[in-house]
């Protein structure tokens, strides 16, 4: 009985020692293990390299969301797109100016009555192609057109949509100075010129020298005599006459020419003062006309 029980005692020693040495093996084996397992990525990080769980833009709708925009495209279809025009490139170049429309005013300004002091009382005489002359006051109409503004020579006129401003035609003005003269009285006083020095001294018998021809200087002061025809005090023009023919009266010119320039600045100067007198007649008839007293006792005369 003793025997049996040291021989169980030294089977159960070998039997944990047989244990422990088998237990310290597998611990052995089994660290590395656990350093490789350690060493290996985690459980997230292999998620992470997968990819798995990344949502697209598309995919962060929800399913309902998808069904409802589904049948609100199915009840109300969208429009078909337009096809894609392909643009080509313009070529640069100087841009086009739009050109000014042209004025629709259909009257012509003959002139304006302007008041500075009251501009309200300022009228503006038309001439309208069909109807005739006609006086206009600011702010008047002649059609659908405005008169806005009447100035000197000037009216501004509204037509709905723009102002324009319209200007009076004037006729270009005669020069009053006595050294110039127009064309025409150029053309007579050659004219006038040629006649006096042709022919006159065949009838005076007196020179049949051949003539000089007359210079420049001549010719200017001769011109100078024809435009004194008209207007202009009489003893003034009479002694510009007499000036002229002064200086006209050299040895170029005969005598007989001489008598022949004063005869015609003689006519000339009886023209002049004729005018003079039928001007002062014409005006003291028209302040007969104005006046109505004048009138009155003009018509008592006539009835005596």
């Amino acid at each position: 009985m003793i025997k049996t029980l040291h021989i169980a005692g030294i089977v159960g020693l070998l039997f944990s020692a047989a244990f422990l040495v088998f237990f310290a093996v597998d611990v052995a084996l089994g660290a590395e293990a656990i350093d490789s397992l350690l060493d290996s990525p985690t459980i997230i990080e292999k998620f992470k390299q997968t990819g798995v769980g990344k949502k697209s833009s598309k995919d962060a709708k929800s399913p309902l969301v998808k069904e409802a925009e589904g049948f609100a495209n199915y009840l109300n279809p969208p429009a078909p797109k337009a096809p894609k025009r392909s643009t080509k490139p313009r070529k640069k170049g100087t841009p086009k100016l739009a050109k000014p429309k042209a004025a629709s005013v259909k009257f012509n300004l003959i002139g304006t009555s302007f008041y500075a002091s009251n501009p309200s009382l300022s009228m503006a005489l038309i001439d309208i192609p069909g109807n005739g002359l006609r006086w206009v006051r600011q702010s008047g109409k002649v059609g659908r057109m405005v008169i806005e503004e009447v100035r000197d020579g000037v009216i501004l006129v509204n037509d709905g949509s723009k102002t324009v401003e319209l200007k009076a035609k004037r006729s270009p003005k005669k020069s009053l100075l006595r050294g110039e003269s127009s064309g025409k009285k150029d053309g007579k006083s050659d004219m006038l010129l040629a006649m006096l020095m042709a022919g006159k001294s065949e009838k005076s018998g007196k020179s049949k020298e051949p003539r000089k021809a007359m210079s420049a200087k001549d010719m200017e002061l001769f011109k100078q005599l024809m435009s004194m025809k008209g207007g202009g005090d009489s003893n003034e023009q009479s002694a510009e006459v007499g000036s002229l023919f002064s200086k006209l009266g050299d040895d170029r010119v005969s005598e007989s020419e001489a008598n022949d320039l004063d005869e015609l600045g003689k006519k000339l100067k009886d023209f002049g003062s004729g005018v003079t007198e039928a001007s002062k007649r014409k005006k003291e008839l028209s302040k007969r006309a104005r006046d109505p007293r004048k009138r009155r006792s003009s018509r008592a005369n006539r009835k005596r």
